[in-house]
């Protein structure tokens, strides 16, 4: 086995499975959907601003294509969820819920450098009953998750590098389009705007904001979440 969260020297990677067998990894991604959806829906109980939106292990094809650019025991999501949120309180409150229970290994931030159009915050767990796997956490503004239908179509154009690059280019700008147009929704429902920083949410000049104590906490979260144990910043998409 390998050691999660450590570097991988010779991509320059973290390391975020155990093994770097694809096989092995798979299986345990499959017999993992059950017990990752039952955590989630226990760790989530009857607060109402959080709702998963699914649970899924990657198809061999998705793993494949992703093998092509980097090692086995760096790929982060052989299993997966996404968890839609209403406001920056309920994400802030399911990240510490998430502190008490889960190993958090890593933590990558896609709001003010979307891609696509696509702005998440994606997580690295350590989730009890899945042994011999660590699982990503995509946490994505209600808006957002919504719209990600939407947008698949050009998804399925963009990552394919056989395309033609005008149809790459077009598929891009549509995505943004969608995507974007859903994250103004976002925060105009919770009278807000994205700062400048990653991750970090500040009050709108009007008098629908959230109260400013909410706000910190968001702010604050994740530095607050790895005080003792910085994550590395290894931004991945």
């Amino acid at each position: 086995s390998v050691a999660v969260g450590a570097m991988d020297p010779a991509s320059k990677r973290m390391i975020l499975q155990p093994t770097g067998n694809v096989n092995v990894l798979m299986e345990r991604a499959a017999a993992g959907r059950a017990p990752l959806e039952a955590f989630l829906q226990q760790t989530l109980g009857d607060r109402t601003g959080l709702t998963v939106m699914g649970v899924r292990a990657k198809m061999r094809e998705s793993v494949e294509r992703k093998l092509g650019t980097r090692p086995p025991e760096t790929t982060s999501d052989y299993l997966g969820a996404r968890v839609a949120f209403d406001s920056p309180a309920d994400a802030d409150w399911l990240l510490g819920r998430l502190a008490e229970r889960v190993r958090i290994v890593k933590a990558d931030r896609f709001f003010s450098e979307p891609t696509a159009g696509y702005r998440a915050m994606h997580l690295q767990l350590e989730v009890p009953g899945i042994e011999g796997l660590t699982t990503e956490l995509q946490l994505v503004p209600r808006e957002v998750a919504e719209a990600q239908s939407r947008a698949h179509r050009a998804y399925e154009v963009f990552r394919d590098p056989s395309r033609p690059a005008m149809d790459i280019k077009r598929a891009i700008e549509e995505s943004a389009t969608i995507l974007d147009e859903a994250f103004s929704r976002f925060l105009k429902r919770n009278g807000l705007r994205l700062a400048e920083e990653p991750s970090r949410f500040e009050p709108a000049p009007a008098e629908a904001a959230p109260r400013p104590g909410l706000l910190q906490r968001i702010k604050d979260g994740l530095r607050d979440l790895f005080a003792e144990r910085p994550p590395p910043e290894d931004f991945e998409a």
